[in-house]
């Protein structure tokens, strides 16, 4: 892992390696990852998918092609995460991972999957009307 340092100017972000075993795209700074179940090692990171909704990775940091290793914020505030949806969000809703898609969801009566009984993973900071995935401001908790 890596920790920011400490600075005046910057937000608190923690930052890991994973490498992007989704063998149809690279991935794009700002998307949503979890790890892999096929060969679970903490280490190998891909899309969302239902087996794996529940192991977040965090966000990627950079592009990171097939098969390369690269970084992924698992703490902090970023600026350009994927969220989409068919909700309006206002600051400080929580989050969930989108199934199959690189996107985070806002948390609604058909996905309280764990609301209110853990510290949320992904609270989104800017509100949003919904449209097509958009990037916006969010706070990653993901350690």
């Amino acid at each position: 892992m890596y920790f920011q340092e400490l600075n005046r100017t910057d937000a608190d972000t923690v930052f890991t390696v994973g490498k992007n075993i989704y063998s149809t795209s690279a991935l794009f700074a700002g998307d949503v990852i979890c790890f892999d179940v096929a060969t679970f090692d903490g280490h190998r990171v891909t899309k969302p998918a239902t087996a794996n909704l529940n192991l977040p990775a965090g966000v990627a940091a950079e592009g990171i092609a097939i098969n390369d290793i690269g970084i992924i914020q698992c703490y902090g505030f970023r600026n350009d995460v994927d969220v989409g949806g068919t909700t309006s969000a206002v600051a400080g809703d929580q989050c969930i991972m989108a199934n199959a898609s690189f996107d985070l969801a806002v948390i609604t009566a058909g996905l309280e999957v764990g609301k209110g009984t853990h510290a949320p993973l992904y609270v989104i900071g800017t509100g949003y009307t919904p449209t097509t995935a958009i990037d916006k401001a969010v706070f990653i908790r993901c350690l």
